[in-house]
């Protein structure tokens, strides 16, 4: 009976060698994979679908998201932005994350809307606080901004 295995080339140690190092170098790289995979699980899940992307409107997400549990239905809402970030996308995401209010827009692509943003009794200010605009009573301290009430006149 012969051996399985001989020494004649393309055939035996070496191709088994060959064999044993590639499975190995294949090892090495799902590894190095996974461990990214482990360190990209281990930042936690993400609190918004922004934030692993555009930290700005992260943030401008997690304030109208802590904001909708405190606007009543029916409210009409304003939404400010106090730093340099797009106030028409906090608008439209206000939009969506309280539907339960009417979101009118302080501004509309960077134009002021006052007559607008007048018919708005809450305001929610995104990064700052009531003192962005004269006038406003504070309601609320959200963890990145403040919902405020337009002082009755």
């Amino acid at each position: 009976m012969e051996p399985i295995f001989n020494d004649s080339p393309g055939s035996g140690r070496r191709t088994r060698c060959g064999w044993w190092l590639g499975a190995a170098v294949l090892a090495l790289v799902m590894l190095a994979r996974a461990a990214t995979w482990l360190v990209w699980l281990g930042q936690g899940l993400p609190a918004t679908p922004l934030d692993r992307t555009q930290s700005e409107l992260a943030r401008q997400w997690q304030t109208l998201a802590e904001a909708a549990a405190l606007v009543p239905s029916g409210a009409v809402v304003t939404v400010r932005e106090a730093g340099a970030g797009d106030e028409m996308s906090l608008h439209m995401m206000a939009v969506g994350l309280i539907p339960s209010a009417s979101v009118v827009p302080s501004s509309y692509y960077g134009r002021p809307t006052p007559e607008l943003a007048a018919r708005a009794t809450l305001v929610l200010v995104s990064g700052g606080d009531c003192s962005l605009e004269p006038g406003l009573e504070p309601l609320a301290r959200l963890q990145h901004g403040w919902l405020c009430r337009r002082a009755r006149k």
